[in-house]
C-alpha cells in the first residue's frame, strides 16, 4: 500500500519502504497511527469523464478535507484537446466498423468459387446474385468505412437446388 511521508516535499513510498518495522492490517493503518507518524494515504487514481478531462500528474499535495494525498490532478480539455479526442474516436470507429465489414465478408468467401451456382452441378447455391450484392454492400463498407453504419448488409439466406 502507498502512504505518504507529509515532509516538505511530500515523499511517497510503499509502506514496507517508509515503516520496515511496522506491519498493518488489511484495511491499512488507522487515521490515529497516520497522524501520530506525520504519514498519510495515498488516494487512488480519480475517476472521471474520460471524453471532456484529462488526468495530469503534479507534486503530491495533501487534500485538507480528506487528508489523502493526491499526485495527480484533473483539467477540463482544451478545445484543441476536445476535437482531437473526437478525430481519434471517429477514427476507431471506421477501423471497427471496417474490420467488421471484413470478417462479416469473410463469412462468404465460399460465394466466390465457380461450382457454387453452377447450375449443371448436383447441388448449386440459387440465389447467388443476392450473395453478390450482399458482398458488394459490405466490400464498400469494408473498402472506406463509415463512422456509423446505420444499417448493416443482411445476410441472405443460402437457397440450394439439388438436381
Amino acid at each position: 500500500m502507498l502512504l505518504a511521508l507529509l515532509t516538505d516535499p511530500i515523499q511517497i513510498a510503499d509502506s514496507s519502504q517508509l515503516f520496515p518495522n511496522t506491519s498493518f492490517p488489511r484495511s491499512g493503518p488507522s487515521q490515529e497511527w497516520l497522524d501520530a507518524n506525520n504519514a498519510a494515504l495515498v488516494a487512488p487514481p480519480w475517476s472521471y469523464d474520460t471524453d471532456t478531462e484529462i488526468e495530469e500528474p503534479c507534486d503530491p499535495y495533501q487534500d485538507p478535507t480528506n487528508k489523502e494525498v493526491f499526485t495527480s490532478t484533473i483539467r477540463p480539455m482544451t478545445q484543441e484537446e476536445l476535437d482531437q479526442r473526437k478525430v481519434e474516436k471517429e477514427a476507431a470507429e471506421r477501423t471497427a466498423n471496417g474490420q467488421r465489414a471484413v470478417n462479416l465478408l469473410s463469412e462468404t468467401d465460399w460465394v466466390e468459387v465457380p461450382a457454387v451456382g453452377d447450375s449443371t452441378q448436383p447441388v448449386y447455391l440459387e440465389n447467388v446474385a443476392e450473395f453478390i450484392a450482399y458482398r458488394d454492400a459490405m466490400r464498400v463498407i469494408a473498402v472506406n468505412p463509415p463512422i456509423e453504419v446505420d444499417v448493416w448488409p443482411l445476410k441472405p439466406s443460402e437457397v440450394w437446388i439439388t438436381n
